[in-house]
């Protein structure tokens, strides 16, 4: 039996016992705990994973190395700010990772390059923007935005990957850069695997 069904069905015998019968279960049931098999990690070899970069879109890259390299989950990628790259200690900060957690991840200096070219682009995004009469500015979370009025504006916290298009929020309706959709980092590498042959 499946783990999930088994706790299902011991889920289902304590609830009509405890609620139905109105007796609680004093039974020492004696059976074979189902346990899930284990996954094993797939690893890549040096040549498979030189073969899956290759393959990759250009704008699609950094991203990947980024994940590949600092160990980066999709959604902490794509919502990297301009700030949270620390050229001196070598280091990204990821703020409201998985779990709401905070930490610091090392960087490969052999992006330290490629992250510059990244920033410009970032930057030259909100030059762009700033022109617009209309633009409200990157998104701030929480209270940073009442906290740091003038933030929302400034390149720091806009987002490294920014977002080819402007959009309305659809909170406040202001006009507003987003960051890259994160499904066509997914499909990007979908695709890529299928052409890499990995």
């Amino acid at each position: 039996m499946a783990p999930r069904t088994q706790a299902l069905a011991l889920n289902a015998l304590v609830f009509v016992y405890r609620d139905v019968l109105l007796k609680p279960l004093t039974l020492n049931l004696n059976f074979n705990k189902s346990s899930a098999p284990t996954k094993l990690p797939v690893v890549l070899t040096k040549q498979e994973i030189k073969t899956f970069f290759d393959h990759l879109p250009p704008k699609m890259v950094l991203p990947c190395q980024l994940m590949y390299g600092s160990g980066l989950r999709l959604m902490e990628v794509v919502r990297l700010r301009v700030q949270n790259i620390d050229f001196y200690y070598v280091s990204l900060q990821v703020w409201q990772g998985k779990g709401g957690k905070n930490r610091r991840v090392t960087l490969a200096k052999e992006l330290l390059s490629s992250l510059k070219v990244q920033i410009a682009k970032a930057a030259s995004f909100v030059n762009q923007d700033l022109k617009n009469t209309e633009y409200g500015g990157v998104w701030l979370p929480y209270a940073l935005a009442k906290k740091y009025p003038n933030a929302q504006k400034q390149l720091g916290w806009h987002y490294l990957f920014p977002s080819n298009r402007l959009s309305n929020d659809p909170d406040s309706g202001a006009l507003r850069r987003h960051h890259i959709d994160h499904s066509s980092i997914q499909k990007s590498v979908r695709s890529t695997a299928q052409k890499a042959k990995i």
